[in-house]
């Protein structure tokens, strides 16, 4: 009996040996064969592919896909370098977020200054800066990227990174599920289960099913409105702690791969106020859950203080204003002091709070918003790097350093354009100096756009086409040239440039959706769409958007049926989707058929309740359709929601004109002499 019995468990034991043998060989399995196959994508950061000049080191479009869903996914910037560097070459890698990648526009960011400070400093060297940074990432990503620092073989390696920490993907999460307990390893598990092919191909097949899953399309900081978190929630404070430990293994993994390493603290505008000025969070009895006082009322001290001459007292009252924020968009005290902390571990220190704090007068020119700087920032930020790798070197003026970077009145005049449109959008409009913010802005717009011709514009195109020539891997010149030669109609010399992007980097993404758009132009929009999809071949929902993009084309030229037939594939394509919704109410307008507008704004609101644009356009119809008071409160709810949202604006103040309410009418109107670039109206 007990042999039975003995002879049962060996055999029990056996059997679960060959089950959990089982459970772990069978994925291992599973994932070499989709491997085998060319199933999926490379996780690495940057992946190796040939050239008509050899093998070349490019960005991997789909590495963020480790971190977001694909309707989400962010774009690394533009590389382009040899997989083994010269004798003479001088290699130095950015790692970083949207603040170290140069947003808004990467060609005027902190690599390319750096770039040519550098160059200029060591005529005999061939100085290549490698813009590794990523919009909306954070430390835990970027610890990701320094693993691949090997591949690039870096001689230094930046480091500026820490305003992400409590918005960016591994950011705190209230949702209590399995991922997030795992506390400390979630972000880096999570990537390498998402690195295997087996985890891409379930992923792959749940969003085929559910294409929704696949997440809303990228729509910047208004996603985290509600992501708000006290200076001492504990949530906060481990999210500090993660980034200190990220810091040194980023740190590591530079010193591993033979790199010199610069560390910089943040530089964040010290006089911009508080995004959620709100106070702290209340209780269950209405009562405040801290002892801090406001945000807002911390920055107004703040500016007395600096009004007063008292700078002191003001820098450490705007210093205070944010971090008592609760939307945390730029990396606070606490932030700062762990990359402070680390200052040791790196070769060079570099403290760019201070270096900032101290042109406090100056910071409307050295910032284009919150933390990321303008061109004279980055110029300002890549001198003083420069000056400590090369000490003793002499370095170019800034109106020099502006000429290598081909920055013309043009590219002013874009970056102007995007930083007005983003400040005129939540949560900076609705910050009470918001108005204030933009002002500057919508006048520099008016002044630009007023000494705009087109013989100015030809001139910037063949400087920009003469560079572009003599380097070919210089992706964004060759992607502003091609930009460019668009808006002059010059359709052919554009495509020729992108189509010589494509031959040196197959699939590159700026390159197959410029052809797109140029295809729609000839009228060829089955190829413009096919174009457009496999410009973003891991989203599920990229059909659909490229039905969309060709019926946006095709109404853009004026051709209704082309762009209706569009629209209606754009629906079949993919689940109900309020953008298809919308632009199908646009088509329906231009027609004259307001009730099938109003029709198409109320299902495309019924799918995305916080559709602004929907909603404004709802009370255009319902205004056409003499439904004045339903269109008034459109407007109303618009402007709830972006108080700066200019049609919604010009919509509200020609009702009260028209209903002899002039007095509350001035009010709307002298704000958009303030916001609104176009708009006419001069104070009597």
């Amino acid at each position: 009996m007990a042999n039975n019995l003995k002879g049962c468990r060996s055999r029990l034991a056996g059997r679960l040996l060959l089950a959990a043998a089982a459970a772990i060989l069978t994925p291992l399995l599973l994932n070499a064969l989709l491997a085998a196959a060319g199933y999926g994508y490379a996780s690495s950061f940057v992946r190796t592919e040939m050239s008509p000049d050899g093998p070349i080191l490019r960005e991997n479009s789909a590495f963020s896909l480790l971190c977001f869903r694909p309707g989400a996914a962010r774009l690394p910037a533009a590389i382009c370098v040899d997989t083994e560097p010269g004798p003479d070459a001088y290699r130095v890698v950015v790692l970083g977020e949207s603040a170290a990648m140069g947003d808004p526009m990467p060609a005027f960011g902190l690599a390319r200054c750096l770039e040519v400070m550098l160059q200029a400093a060591m005529p005999e060297r061939e100085v290549t800066v490698v813009n590794a940074a990523m919009t909306a990432i954070d430390s835990s990503v970027i610890r990701r990227i320094a693993g691949d620092l090997p591949l690039l073989d870096p001689d230094v390696v930046v480091v500026y990174a820490g305003n992400n920490e409590i918005v960016g993907p591994f950011g705190p999460d209230r949702e209590d599920n399995v991922f997030t307990r795992l506390g400390k390893a979630r972000p880096q598990l999570t990537m390498a289960l998402r690195s295997t092919r087996l985890v891409q191909f379930l992923r792959d097949v749940a969003y085929r099913i559910r294409p929704a899953a696949a997440g809303a399309s990228w729509r910047g900081m208004e996603m985290f409105e509600q992501r708000l978190y006290e200076v001492d929630d504990p949530e906060v404070v481990r999210a500090r702690e993660r980034f200190g430990a990220n810091l040194e293994a980023i740190l590591d993994n530079a010193h591993h791969a033979g790199a010199r390493t610069v560390l910089a603290t943040m530089a964040t505008r010290l006089t911009f106020p508080p995004f959620h000025p709100d106070g702290p969070a209340k209780n269950r009895d209405g009562e405040s859950a801290t002892e801090h006082p406001s945000a807002a009322d911390a920055y107004a001290e703040a500016r007395k203080s600096a009004a007063a001459g008292q700078w002191d007292a003001a820098r450490s009252l705007y210093h205070l204003s944010r971090d008592l924020d609760r939307l945390r968009f730029r990396a606070d005290s606490g932030i700062q002091e762990e990359i402070r902390s680390r200052a040791e571990s790196a070769d060079v220190f570099m403290d760019a709070e201070e270096l900032f704090d101290r042109e406090y007068q100056a910071q409307g020119r050295l910032f284009v918003d919150h933390v990321h700087l303008s061109l004279e920032g980055n110029l300002k930020l890549a001198r003083a790097m420069a000056e400590a790798l090369v000490p003793g070197a002499e370095f170019p003026e800034d109106r020099t350093c502006r000429e290598r970077l081909l920055f013309t009145w043009w590219d002013e005049m874009r970056l102007v354009d995007t930083i007005h449109a983003r400040l005129t959008r939540p949560p900076y409009a609705l910050m009470s100096e918001a108005e204030e913010l933009v002002a500057p802005l919508t006048d520099a717009l008016r002044r630009l756009r007023r000494g705009m011709r087109r013989e100015d514009l030809a001139a910037v195109r063949d400087y920009l086409a003469e560079r572009a020539a003599s380097n070919p891997r210089d992706v964004e010149t060759a992607v502003r040239c091609g930009i460019l030669m668009e808006a002059l109609e010059e359709h052919e010399s554009a495509e020729a440039i992108y189509r010589s992007l494509l031959a040196i980097r197959p699939g590159d993404r700026n390159a197959l959706s410029a052809l797109a758009r140029l295809a729609a132009v000839r009228g060829d929009f089955e190829r413009a769409v096919e174009l457009f999809a496999s410009s973003d071949p891991h989203n599920p929902l990229a059909r659909q958007e490229a039905c969309l993009n060709a019926g946006a084309l095709a109404a853009e030229q004026g051709d209704i049926e082309t762009a209706d037939r569009w629209f209606a594939r754009a629906e079949a394509a993919g689940p109900p989707s309020a953008m298809v919704r919308y632009n199908q109410g646009l088509l329906a307008s231009r027609r004259g058929d307001h009730v099938g507008a109003e029709a198409h704004y109320r299902a495309s609101l019924a799918l995305n309740p916080s559709f602004t644009e929907a909603r404004n356009n709802l009370g255009i119809s319902l205004l056409q359709r003499g439904k004045r008071d339903e269109a008034a409160a459109c407007f109303h709810k618009v402007l709830a929601v972006n108080p700066l949202h200019i049609s919604a604006l010009r919509n509200l103040a020609g009702y009260l004109q028209v209903s002899g309410n002039h007095r509350e009418a001035s009010e709307f109107l002298q704000t958009l002499s303030r916001i609104d670039p176009s708009w006419p109206y001069t104070s009597p």
